[in-house]
């Protein structure tokens, strides 16, 4: 097979400079090192140097299997041995004992009939504990659901049923693979549908973001029960709809309780719901020991009591009072709240108001079903909880806890194209720290890390206007994005950025900066008004320059033009 272009130019590299070669050849990638197949370290540029807290010296002639964990040494010795260029995972044990994960990308060449084996290697230790946090928790999720006493379901975008637990398989009388069969429209009762898609449709619209009511269900044997549905969308880090999370809660027996409450002899029952009779002028008639409990009383205390008199003023006024005037009107109400009870506690309750009508249909009082719903909305602020985390970490530096990458390349994105529109200024200042690798070898990397978050937090406070961004842009490398501010100010701020980071005193004693011996940077600023069609890559490239020009001027400085 004829061999490539990249093969002969590494031959080539190879002969005329050896492996040192070959891998400042490759400056540009994170780290690499050449091994040939007896997995002996020949060559190693300082990105992988620093990766693994050798140096080239004690590297070169050094078994590749030694600098990895001693759980994985056999796997890499078979990927030598089996010639193999896949791509894989690989997790490397540095001088100090130190685990570093990282991605590899391997590379075979031939050169005089020997065969050599070029990698890349890509640390991801940041991303892979954040992934190990984010697993526990949805580990933590996993059992609740699966174990809740509510039935709980995801669901696709188009109805199709994705994740079911056990409790809604029993709720509607259908195995897990029946139910997969099914969609919501064959398990609804028809006179309940129409509420249900209309609902559903706001839920879609961005009206609301999530929605609850009450309604029939038909069971495998056509048998008909009352749930409580609440249906939550969840949107990605994009905000894009993703799934559906429903939640189904069997509500039979309280709905066939709240259909025969019509005087308060229905209300001995031992339910757990909390129940109650009141009359017209809201005071209790009758009430259930579960009702009387809450309020450290029995159900003759109570009877004779006004409803605003056993209640806080202001939830009575905000939740309570609007609603009872609403079930005057015969209408049934439902609502739910936080209510914090004198023995019970804090707990979140999905409250009923049925109407008492006598047989001429007048008013006279109303029936109240009360069910503790806490499980239930913790469950919801939970998955909550986590859908910020995911985007949180989506967007934060690891180690410094500032902006990512990832974020500035959107921000700086839509920054730039809101100047195009408002024919404004923008800027950008990339920073970069003097000699850091020379920090890294006398100090440690636990100290280099150190003076990593120093930075960026001073870099945050300087630059501390709401529309600034300060982001970690790679390594040692920094970069503030300052939208509707001309070369001058931008200028202004670069020099002061400079200047904080000398007065922090970071003690640096192998800077190669004339008359310094603490930590400094050089900095680049460009500044433009951006013209349509334009792109922010302008912005960039000049700041990057600037920079360049500034490590070449001695460092420790500010270079504008």
């Amino acid at each position: 097979m004829e061999r490539s272009k990249v093969d002969k130019l590494l031959e080539s590299i190879f002969i005329e400079e050896g492996p040192e070669g070959i891998v400042e050849s490759m400056s540009f990638l994170y780290g690499a090192f050449v091994v040939t197949c007896n997995g002996m370290v020949l060559g190693a540029n300082d990105a992988f140097c620093e990766l693994v807290d050798y140096p080239i010296s004690e590297l070169r002639g050094k078994p590749a299997t030694d600098l990895v964990a001693a759980d994985q040494k056999a796997y890499l010795k078979n990927i030598f041995e089996s010639n193999g260029i896949t791509p894989y995972e690989l997790t490397l044990l540095s001088k100090i004992g130190e685990l570093k994960h990282t991605r590899v990308s391997p590379k075979i060449f031939t050169v005089r009939g020997q065969i050599y084996r070029l990698a890349e290697f890509v640390d991801f230790t940041d991303n892979f504990h954040i992934q190990r946090t984010l697993r526990e928790s949805e580990n933590k999720f996993r059992t609740f659901f699966q174990h809740a006493a509510i039935g709980i379901a995801r669901v696709a975008l188009q109805g199709d049923w994705q994740e079911l637990n056990p409790r809604i398989c029993a709720i509607l009388g259908y195995s897990e693979a029946e139910l997969r069969k099914t969609s919501f429209v064959d398990i609804t009762y028809p006179e309940d549908l129409e509420k249900d898609v209309e609902l559903l449709g706001e839920l879609q619209s961005r009206e609301r973001n999530s929605y609850s009511l009450e309604k029939r269900y038909i069971r495998k044997d056509k048998t008909i029960i009352w749930g409580r549905l609440t249906v939550t969308l969840i949107r990605d880090a994009d905000n894009k709809p993703e799934f559906y999370i429903v939640f189904i809660e069997d509500i039979n027996e309280q709905k066939l309780l709240n259909n025969k409450l019509q005087t308060s002899d229905l209300i001995v029952s031992a339910s757990s719901d909390m129940l109650a009779v009141l009359n017209e002028n809201c005071e209790y008639i009758a009430v259930n020991k579960t009702y009387a409990y809450a309020f450290g009383m029995n159900p003759p205390d109570l009877i004779g009591v006004n409803v605003k008199d056993i209640f806080d003023k202001a939830l009575y006024e905000a939740l309570l009072k609007a609603n009872q005037d609403l079930v005057r009107t015969g209408k049934s109400v439902n609502f739910s709240g936080w209510f914090n009870y004198p023995i019970t506690g804090k707990q979140y309750m999905n409250v009923s108001y049925s109407p008492v009508l006598d047989a001429d249909s007048k008013y006279q009082g109303f029936a109240v079903s009360a069910r503790n719903i806490t499980e239930l909305k913790l469950a919801e602020m939970e998955m909550r909880e986590l859908n910020e985390k995911l985007q949180r970490y989506s967007y934060l530096d690891g180690l410094t806890r500032i902006t990512n990458r990832r974020m500035f390349d959107e921000t700086i994105d839509n920054e730039w194209n809101r100047a195009i529109r408002n024919d404004s200024d923008i800027s950008l200042i990339m920073i970069d720290i003097d000699f850091f690798k020379n920090y890294n070898d006398h100090y440690g990397h636990l100290k280099g890390d150190e003076c990593l978050v120093k930075i960026a937090q001073k870099l945050k406070e300087v630059a501390s206007r709401s529309s600034d961004v300060v982001a970690r842009y790679g390594g040692e490398e920094f970069a503030i994005l300052v939208p509707s501010a001309n070369l001058k100010h931008a200028t202004h701020l670069a020099e002061r950025c400079r200047q904080a980071i000398i007065d922090l005193q970071i003690p640096h004693a192998t800077t190669e900066v004339e008359g310094l011996k603490v930590v400094s940077v050089s900095v680049g600023v460009s500044s433009m008004v951006p013209a349509m069609k334009s792109s922010a890559f302008t912005l960039l490239d000049i700041a990057d320059k600037r920079l360049y020009k500034a490590k070449h001027s001695g460092r420790n400085c500010t270079v504008s033009e």
